[in-house]
């Protein structure tokens, strides 16, 4: 079973029993065990749709697919590492705010509109929905 926990503020190591996550391209920090790193580009596992929903709206995030036996520890530029528990629930993320989550939560472009450009957003926010757990970046605790 997929299990996210911290190692220190900054780093997440993710223990995997053979399952996927997915994870910002370049964020492999080292592993432990068996691991494949397969990228799969701006679709975040969404399609040639969801791909263009995202150049389109501006919400460009590239994800790598992890899957093995071991521990991925993953980190991006120190920042904080936060986890997130979705039970049935829908996040709304900034694309670049997004660390890793589990392989089976969906991913989506939320159009925001004009209210997200009034505070910096811009018109679209990444969805993430489903139940397992999402790590978000933070420039603070």
């Amino acid at each position: 079973m997929t299990q996210f926990r911290l190692n220190g503020s900054k780093m997440l190591a993710v223990d995997l029993a053979g399952e996927t996550i997915r994870a910002l391209n370049g964020a492999m920090v080292a592993y432990e065990g068996q691991m494949s790193f397969k990228r799969q580009g701006m679709t975040g596992g969404e399609g040639l749709r969801g791909a263009l929903k995202r150049r389109i709206a501006g919400e460009g995030m590239t994800l790598m697919e992890v899957t093995g036996q071991g521990t991925v520890y993953l980190a991006s530029e120190a920042t904080e590492v936060n986890l997130v528990q979705l039970h049935g629930d829908t996040l709304f993320v900034e694309s670049e705010s997004l660390l890793a989550l589990d392989g089976q939560l969906q991913t989506g472009v939320e159009f925001v509109g004009l209210r997200g450009m009034g505070t910096g957003q811009g018109l679209a926010t990444t969805k993430v929905s489903g139940s397992g757990t999402v790590a978000i970046l933070s420039n603070g605790p």
